[in-house]
């Protein structure tokens, strides 16, 4: 977890000109129809990114380590919540493909760890999806 904390550090403010208002858009495009209050997969993804809760979790602790607050599920219909759930869960999985030698990940590995989390992504070698490919399209026309 240190050696994480430490990339996180390092790479943050780098991560956030990286194109995070494009990707995160067309991931929430796909996820629901950028609907915030959405309620998905038996009302486990909440929100318009359609975050699970161990993913929500991820992300507090990425952010609990840049010296963010944590910011509890419960408050996933407050405005702005999700969305920074969501910038610390796009920087999560960009330190973790940054980790596993993918430093410059392209929308659709990104969109990939999004959708099937990052052991699932990495388990299939980052091999796109219909899912991910629709997330990068939408990425190129944003």
């Amino acid at each position: 977890m240190k050696l994480l904390t430490l990339i996180a550090i390092a790479a943050a403010p780098l991560l956030a000109e990286q194109g995070a208002p494009k990707i995160l858009r067309a991931i929430a495009m796909v996820e629901s129809g950028e609907d915030p209050l959405a309620v998905g997969d038996s009302g486990k993804a909440l929100g318009a990114w359609q975050i699970h809760a161990a993913a929500w979790q991820d992300a507090n602790d990425f952010r609990a380590a840049q010296g963010l607050p944590r910011l509890a599920r419960s408050r996933w219909r407050e405005a702005g919540v999700q969305e920074a759930v969501a910038k610390a869960l796009l920087c999560l999985i960009q330190t973790r493909l940054a980790g596993a030698g993918v430093v410059s990940p392209t929308p659709g590995q990104i969109a990939l760890c999004w959708n099937m989390g990052f052991s699932g992504a990495k388990a299939r070698s980052f091999r796109p999806t219909d899912y991910s490919t629709r997330v990068a399209n939408l990425v190129k026309i944003l």
